[in-house]
This record gives C-alpha cells, sequence and structure tokens, in this order.
C-alpha cells in the first residue's frame, strides 16, 4: 500500500503518522513537509520518502496523490484548493486503477458551532450533532467553517472515484507524539492571551459548551476508522458519504470552566494575580483571540455514536487534568521566550 501523508509535523497530523507508520510497517509512506529544517526529524521518525514542498505546490500534491492508495490529511480543513489537488489526483488513480482509492481527511468541530456569544441554547443543549443522524449531516450549512473541503469529498465520493473517510474533532487536548513538538489549537490561544492581558477569560456569561478529545483517544479513532475503511468487505461495498463523517469526543466543558483551568494553573505558576476568569464582553472577542473569537465562545457538542459502533472507547474522560497539563506546559514555554 503507497500512501501520500499531509500534515506529518503538525499537533494531531504527527501523532496520527506515529499510529499509521505503527500499524502498517511495510506501507510505503511518502509526506509532504513544507519546512526544510523539520525533514531530518521527519525522516528519523520513520517516513521512507519525504516531499519538499507548500499547499501551493498543487501539481506536486496532484501527482503523489495520482499514485497513492490512500491520502491522510490532516494538514488544513479549509483549504479548496489543496483538496482539489488532491481529489484531481486521486481521480487519475481511479482512472488508471479502476478501484477507488482512499482518502482520510480531518475536518473539525468549528463545522456545527452556532453563534452564541458566550450562552448556552435551548437548541444547542437539546440536540447535540450526532454522527448517526446522516440526514442532519447533510444539512450542514455550505457555509459552515470547514464545511467546503467536507463537501468536496462528500461530492467526489458520490462520483465514485473515492473513498472518502472524514474526522471531526472537537476541541483537542494532551500531549502530541509526532516528529515535531506541537500544540493543538484552542488551549493554546486562550494561556497566551490570558498572559497577555493578565487575566484569565471568558466571553458572556461563559455557559456555551464545546465537546473536547483527548489526542491519544482521537488517535485511535483515527486507527478504527482506517482500519475499518481499508478491510476488503468494506471496499466492496459503496456506502452513503455522510455514513463515512465521524465525530470524536470523549467530554465537554464549558468555556467559563475551561478559563477558570487557565486561571488556576496560571495563578499557581505565579503568572497571574488570581486564580479567578473574569467575563468579558463578546465585543472584545476578536481583539483578545482574534479569529479564534466563535471558536472560544460558541457551541459545538457531537455525540460519536458510529466510532463507538466500531469499538471505540476512549479512556481519558478527566478533561480538566488533561488541560491543567497542557496549560502548564505552554506556559512555561511561553514564559521561558
Amino acid at each position: 500500500m503507497r500512501v501520500f501523508y499531509i500534515g506529518a509535523t503538525g499537533y494531531l497530523g504527527g501523532s496520527v503518522l506515529k499510529r499509521v507508520l505503527n500499524v502498517y510497517p511495510h506501507a510505503q509512506v511518502a509526506a509532504l513537509v513544507r519546512s526544510e529544517k523539520d525533514i531530518p526529524a521527519v525522516k528519523g521518525f520513520g517516513v521512507q520518502e519525504v516531499i519538499s514542498g507548500s499547499f501551493e505546490d498543487l501539481a506536486l500534491i496532484r501527482k503523489h496523490s495520482s499514485i497513492a492508495d490512500l491520502v491522510v490529511q490532516t494538514a488544513n480543513a479549509d483549504d479548496e484548493a489543496l483538496m482539489g489537488a488532491i481529489l484531481e489526483g486521486l481521480k487519475e488513480r481511479f482512472d488508471s486503477t479502476s478501484v477507488r482509492p482512499v482518502l482520510l481527511h480531518t475536518s473539525g468541530a468549528g463545522v456545527i458551532m452556532d453563534r452564541s456569544p458566550g450562552s448556552m441554547t435551548e437548541e444547542a443543549e437539546k440536540r447535540p450533532w450526532d454522527d448517526l443522524d446522516e440526514q442532519r449531516i447533510n444539512a450542514i450549512p455550505s457555509d459552515a467553517v470547514h464545511r467546503a473541503l467536507d463537501e468536496l469529498i462528500f461530492k467526489a465520493d458520490f462520483a465514485g472515484f473515492v473513498d472518502g473517510w472524514i474526522i471531526c474533532p472537537p476541541l483537542v487536548y494532551g500531549e502530541s507524539s509526532g516528529p515535531i513538538p506541537r500544540e493543538s489549537a484552542q488551549v493554546p490561544y486562550l494561556v497566551q492571551a490570558a498572559i497577555q492581558s493578565g487575566t484569565a477569560f471568558y466571553f458572556g456569561e461563559g455557559t456555551s459548551v464545546w465537546s473536547n478529545v483527548h489526542i491519544d483517544d482521537c488517535v485511535n479513532l483515527y486507527e478504527i476508522v482506517l482500519r475499518y475503511a481499508l478491510k476488503p468487505e468494506t471496499r466492496a461495498h459503496k456506502s452513503s458519504p455522510y455514513s463515512k463523517f465521524f465525530f470524536a469526543e470523549s467530554g465537554k466543558h464549558s468555556w467559563a470552566e475551561l478559563a477558570g483551568v487557565i486561571a488556576s494553573v496560571l495563578h499557581s505558576l505565579g503568572v497571574l494575580g488570581r486564580d479567578v476568569p473574569v467575563s468579558l464582553p463578546f465585543t472584545k472577542g476578536e481583539e483578545m483571540v482574534g479569529p479564534l473569537v466563535w471558536g472560544a465562545c460558541s457551541n459545538a457538542i457531537c455525540v460519536a455514536t458510529r466510532g463507538r459502533l466500531l469499538g471505540w472507547s476512549p479512556g481519558r474522560r478527566d478533561w480538566e487534568d488533561g488541560v491543567r497539563s497542557d496549560v502548564e506546559r505552554i506556559a512555561k514555554r511561553i514564559c521561558a521566550q
């Protein structure tokens, strides 16, 4: 099996890469790496072929997709040109072999987040997003965050030239095990903003809720989905693209609760003068966290039924303990700079 891997040096992508190399030791893995300085680490990780290039090198991406049996894309959930090149290459692969190649893509729970500026809503509380509900997954608005790439994959799958699988993580916490040390997205943003402003914070009431998952559990789901996707009996059956969309979750937090953990840890380290967060008006959102604003105050509650039906059983449910370790590690790195 030939694998083309995009996202080898990322937080989640590096950890998934480690699992792919362990589970499929005889696979021929080629990884796109954008930074020359990261190439030795990726090679040392066990990747047979490292391809130096960027997401703008569309001809290169198309070429390597066209000779792959499996493409794993964990790097970017919004780059339509990148995904277009991948799918063009996979179409070439199908045309030359008459066998549908497999694409495993990483989306994100931003696709289901509402626009609540810090408050739990009746809709979010009573109707969490269950990945078993194909009709509702199909009805996610086209202008939702990350949705454009999801829809490109659905369309390609419907066309019959690719088996497109999508994993949609919420807030991910825990330490990465990839070739390059990386941190997740949301927690580091909030820690950095708390240190810069002198206080941990949340927006509005802080009662809005996101699902979360430990990175190790998330990687386990990738393995389970990948094993299932590559089974001959799965390959032989043409199923709905919406049945290949998987949420990943093992817990949930309100933004006030998360801010409370950040405040407590930073205070214990002597970084902040108070151990409780403050409420800020939503209008301060972009000033404090920039483009992350909706991803730090909205509701995005999901239910990972499909993964559990395949045997996924997340074991890391104490999100507060996991996030506490993350905040301490991130804060020490920031303060040492």
